[in-house]
């Protein structure tokens, strides 16, 4: 079984993307700590995170990482939950999940291995409807991104 733990910041673009639901074709389960529930809601329901493959856990040892709460829950549930892969776009988080011994992983190389195993068909839709949702992203990375994934 396959399992990650997903911050903030990775679903917004995931949702900007509308890949949210790719999520649950590339694992069993995707765990979510309140923290960042809360922070996704922003006075707007999430119907995405009421899909079965998501989970909110509850973490009972937050770790004293000097970044925000919903990054800190993040790190915290996959070191408690003795998960390593961790999805988060925000560099501050991936350098502490590195020191935690996790595996992060950045959503613009998910898009490219969703494609891979035939979860999501194309990249660049994705990375237009995020640029149409105000996603920024640079042009070199959307460059590379596109390259990456063959398109």
């Amino acid at each position: 079984m396959k399992f990650a733990v997903c911050d903030t910041c990775s679903l917004i673009k995931l949702r900007k993307g509308r890949v949210i639901d790719c999520l649950g074709l590339l694992f069993d389960k995707v765990y979510i700590p309140p923290a960042v529930q809360v922070e996704c809601a922003c006075g707007t329901s999430w119907q995405a995170l009421e899909q079965p493959f998501f989970e909110v856990r509850t973490v009972h040892n937050v770790l004293p990482l000097g970044m925000g709460k919903g990054e800190r829950e993040a790190i915290s549930l996959a070191v408690e939950l003795g998960i390593t892969t961790l999805i988060t776009d925000d560099e501050k988080a991936f350098r502490n999940a590195v020191r935690q011994g996790l595996q992060p992983v950045r959503v613009f190389d998910l898009l490219v291995y969703a494609k891979q195993v035939g979860a999501i068909t194309s990249v660049k839709a994705v990375l237009d409807a995020m640029k149409q949702q105000n996603e920024g992203i640079r042009d070199d990375l959307y460059q590379q991104t596109l390259k990456d994934a063959g398109e």
